[in-house]
């Protein structure tokens, strides 16, 4: 058995490892006490409670030990292993992951925007983070532990590797003018979608919104007004106050509802990455959505599954979380952005516009989602879906996910299984 002590003081390190076991399907306790324990493996995130001589009274016993604390270990082994884990100890019964792993999901807004300026400018590819690092370890270090084998998360139904959901988001006339040639081809091959929609948008384009439904898609509330969007709101969604916020999505369910005759159950935000943060989830404590899709998967604990956000962040997965699932949305395997057309192939600095290289990005995130096991959650433009130079791009990856063991659905679909899985 895995038992995971939670500790005042390692909160953050805690959670983290509380999002890893929960994200891999793993069985474990979460403890409060040394003495709940005589056996198995103990997770013992860095404290600064005096607790050594219990621990190693534990080690004495045949309980493996994982943690961060340096005081389990002399100079000599800390200093191998500076990046995060040791690979000297794995014949040991402890197993030390440096505190840096933990620090390094907490990045400031500094080192965020002196990323995505460096990016932009040198086009370079995203180096895997610590956590990447960590996450990819962790396969490894449960299956020592446990004795099981955790290679790759096995949480999908029906045996599938993976799960694959297609979204669009719609905040412009050029979108809305393209529903019914988008429609067309995602019927042409069989791929069911999820489109995030704005309240004022369809007032406006009734007969277009209307295709939707008719052809049996998932519609997500997108807000009323689509807050920083230059033709309806150019105020910024993460700018206005909770009052507001839950105002534009009544106000979009209360449309769809009465137009459209759909009541949808999932929300995202505009521009959702750059827009969200904890209040998002205190608003959407009080709906009735079972998901929202607004936050970008190398953010989120189990690198693109779903996860239920912690009270404390909600970047983490916590056993005091809201009850609003999040379904994240993939991020580019290249550079670390939401993987969009918009940043793909339509932005003034897109890098992937070469029809070719598009096509081996979505390779790359396909391939390694089967590999971990994630969650392929994209989405797209309709305006960039229907360009006739992309379209080879989208039949190819059409045929290559079903070629794959892969659960082709909607993002509903995920989050009710998830919630009852």
């Amino acid at each position: 058995m895995i038992y995971l002590l939670k500790t005042e003081s390692g909160s953050t390190e805690y959670m983290m490892w509380y999002s890893l076991l929960s994200s891999k399907g793993v069985a474990f306790d979460v403890i409060k006490s040394l003495e709940q324990i005589n056996d198995g493996v103990l997770i013992y995130p860095f404290s600064n409670n005096d607790e050594n001589s219990e621990v190693h009274d534990l080690l004495q016993k045949g309980v493996k030990l994982v943690t961060s604390n340096k005081s389990f270990f002399p100079t000599e082994i800390r200093e191998q292993n500076e990046m995060y884990v040791s690979g000297t100890l794995l014949n040991s019964s402890v197993l030390y992951i440096h505190s840096r792993v933990f620090k390094s999901f907490f990045p400031t807004k500094f080192r965020i925007y002196y990323s995505r300026i460096k990016r932009i400018l040198t086009k370079q590819y995203h180096a895997p983070s610590m956590w990447e690092l960590f996450h990819e370890q962790s396969d490894k270090i449960l299956a020592f532990f446990s004795g099981n084998d955790y290679i790759k998360y096995n949480k999908w139904p029906d045996g599938y590797d993976t799960a694959f959901c297609l979204s669009f988001d719609c905040d412009y006339k050029e979108d809305f003018e393209a529903f019914e040639k988008t429609c067309h081809i995602l019927n042409k091959h069989e791929i069911p979608a999820s489109f995030a929609i704005i309240g004022k948008a369809i007032e406006e384009y009734p007969n277009e919104h209307e295709k939707i439904v008719t052809n049996h898609f998932e519609i997500v509330n997108h807000t009323y007004s689509h807050p920083d969007n230059e033709v309806y709101n150019q105020e910024k969604f993460i700018d206005i106050d909770d009052e507001t916020k839950q105002s534009e999505m009544i106000k979009a369910q209360t449309i769809i509802k009465s137009q459209l005759k759909y009541i949808p159950v999932g929300f995202r935000t505009p521009h959702f990455g750059y827009n969200v943060d904890s209040s998002l989830f205190e608003v959407l404590e009080k709906q009735d959505f079972i998901y929202d899709s607004s936050i970008i998967s190398n953010n989120t604990p189990g690198l693109g599954n779903p996860y239920y956000p912690s009270m404390d962040d909600y970047r983490m997965e916590s056993d005091v979380h809201y009850k609003t699932l999040v379904i994240p949305v993939s991020a580019c395997p290249a550079c670390g952005a939401s993987f969009d057309t918009w940043h793909s192939i339509r932005s003034p600095r897109a890098i992937h516009k070469d029809p070719e290289q598009y096509r081996e990005i979505w390779k790359k995130l396909i391939d390694k989602s089967i590999e971990r096991g994630t969650l392929i959650n994209t989405y797209v433009d309709p305006q960039d879906f229907i360009k006739e130079e992309y379209q080879p791009v989208f039949e190819w990856v059409f045929d290559y996910i079903k070629s794959k063991n892969i659960w082709i659905t909607r993002m509903d679909e995920v989050a009710k299984w998830w919630m009852n899985g």
